[in-house]
């Protein structure tokens, strides 16, 4: 559990957050931490999130219900630059053009594509895999994850 970050008292995350963000990457930040019953200092370098603040990007298109949105997948950089959860995986739905398929079936920017046709979506080459293959298809099983919420639902295009 973390204690203090450079001598100030760290009540939660967001306040953890805070303190971090006041050190450029390769300062030294000096944490207190109570492991075991005892209190700890240690001095952490702090270093950039991973990945990259502007990710690839893939614009669906095609037959099929995610046609108009553009897809990216989340990393630590790019979900803080957001004020996204860094440890929040997978692909986002960043932007739906209007009048698309995809504004129809009801998507919105930031759903996290969680299945496409009972498939798995990790990144952003699973989507484009599956998009591909099933292109065309009437029947389509998607998860999608809307501000913490697991929707699950058969569209129909």
């Amino acid at each position: 559990m973390v204690l203090s970050i450079d001598g100030v008292d760290i009540n939660d995350e967001p306040g953890a957050r805070f303190r971090l963000a006041t050190h450029a990457p390769g300062d030294d930040a000096r944490f207190t931490i109570l492991r075991e019953g005892e209190q700890i200092a240690l001095d952490v370098s702090v270093v950039p999130a991973p990945g990259v603040t502007d990710p690839e990007r893939l614009i669906v298109e095609g037959s099929n219900p995610l046609a108009g949105v553009s897809l990216v997948r989340l990393s630590p950089a790019f979900n803080e630059s957001i004020g996204l959860d860094p440890f929040k995986e997978g692909v986002m739905v960043l932007s739906v053009q209007r009048r698309s398929a995809a504004a129809y079936f009801g998507f919105r920017a930031g759903d996290r594509v969680i299945e496409l046709q009972d498939i798995q979506i990790d990144d952003i080459d699973d989507a484009d895999d599956v998009l591909v293959q099933y292109d065309g298809q009437k029947s389509w099983p998607v998860i999608v994850e809307r501000q913490g919420r697991r929707y699950e639902q058969t569209l129909r295009m």
